[in-house]
């Protein structure tokens, strides 16, 4: 009887404490995802099912895009300029694949609203269950088009050296234009 009460109890405290372990994990997931996307609310957040459709996009994509681009449902791929999508499905492949955000930066093309291109920087994160299964994929996404356009400007602005024709050993030009 002792001995039976003793692995009951035992059986019981161990239930209980797994149970807390996987809560206390959910929440720490659920603090990180709150956390990536609390830090970058200025920033041009899209949230999207694990096939790129969007599911979630913030305000802030009014300002570059038309709105059914957006919309739930739309590929976020087809926003990508078609020369930049190799590069996108790669990074996203690296971010759904890997247990972690990714850390890296990527410069992408967009479609503008005004049918341009812009210029922006993004990195992304997966969420996932507790089956480790990607459940959708957080995108924080920055318009970086007029720190692009201002690093081209200053390296345009450099002054260029003129080449000069090699000199011939005895002094004379070797230069036979």
């Amino acid at each position: 009887g002792l001995i039976a009460y003793t692995a009951y109890i035992g059986q019981m405290l161990f239930d209980q404490n797994t149970r807390l372990l996987r809560t206390r994990n959910a929440l720490r997931k659920s603090e990180e995802q709150f956390r990536y996307i609390a830090e970058h609310a200025g920033d041009y957040v899209a949230v999207l099912d694990p096939a790129l459709r969007f599911r979630y996009a913030s305000n802030s994509h009014a300002r570059h895009f038309r709105p059914d681009a957006y919309a739930p449902g739309a590929h976020w791929l087809d926003l990508v300029h078609p020369d930049d999508r190799d590069q996108a499905r790669h990074y996203l492949e690296l971010i759904t694949s890997s247990g972690a955000a990714a850390r890296e930066r990527v410069h992408l093309r967009m479609i503008s609203a005004a049918d341009g291109w812009q210029v922006l920087e993004f990195q992304g994160n997966a969420v996932r269950d507790e089956g480790e299964r990607v459940q959708m994929v957080v995108l924080i996404l920055r318009d970086v088009g007029a720190r692009v356009r201002t690093d081209i400007e200053r390296q345009l602005e450099l002054p260029v050296q003129a080449a000069s024709p090699p000199a011939a050993k005895d002094g004379a030009s070797a230069w036979r234009g």
